[in-house]
């Protein structure tokens, strides 16, 4: 009976190692899955500026932004600001229209260049032209034209277009037309209430 007692209490002590081992490696396994989920949300959101950088889309950028609106973590909120300010500072100092000039086709034949082309033109082919370096550079051209409707065409590329190139160029050319002093190169809301002060 003593030989029974002894094994029983010989299992229940390997049972309870047994129970320890599998909790701490439990635990371990847990930190360790945790781990890679943060590793791999940290490489999502470096992509989702690398796309905003290399293919100019704003919905990379409006991605991250929503992420910081959204996210509880901390560790991950700081790194998707640290993206969002590393796609600023990209668009900041770069310039993709530098020495480029553009002709533009009137509806009579006529081949019109750069500050020819009248400004009703510039805003409806901001709006609608499909190429993103020509919007681009119809954006630039309206910051030397302080006419009717210019501004709001502006803003209206800055809050709309989904390249952020042409986002870039409208803010700067919106700046330049009316003064206004913005946080960075895609607030628009600020421009919005510059327009919206003056009505």
């Amino acid at each position: 009976q003593k030989v029974l007692a002894d094994s029983q209490k010989e299992t229940e002590s390997f049972r309870s190692y047994l129970d320890l081992t599998k909790s701490k490696f439990t635990e371990k396994y847990n930190a360790l899955m945790e781990e890679l989920a943060l590793l791999r949300e940290r490489n999502r959101l470096a992509e989702l500026a690398n796309v905003a950088i290399v293919e100019g889309k704003r919905k990379a950028l409006e991605e991250l932004e929503n992420f910081v609106k959204d996210a509880s973590r901390r560790e991950l909120i700081e790194v998707a600001q640290a993206e969002i300010m590393r796609i600023k500072a990209f668009y900041a100092t770069t310039n993709p229209l530098k020495g480029q000039s553009i002709t533009y086709n009137s509806p009579s034949g006529m081949v019109i260049l750069d500050d020819k082309i009248p400004t009703s033109t510039l805003i409806l082919e901001l709006r609608q032209n499909p190429d993103w370096r020509l919007r681009a550079k119809f954006a630039e051209l309206l910051a030397k034209r302080k006419e009717p409707g210019v501004e709001e065409a502006l803003l209206g590329a800055m809050r709309n277009d989904q390249r952020l190139e042409v986002v870039k160029v409208a803010s700067e050319s919106f700046c330049m037309l009316t003064g206004c002093r913005l946080k960075d190169i895609f607030d628009w809301e600020s421009a919005k209430e510059w327009i919206d002060k003056d009505d």
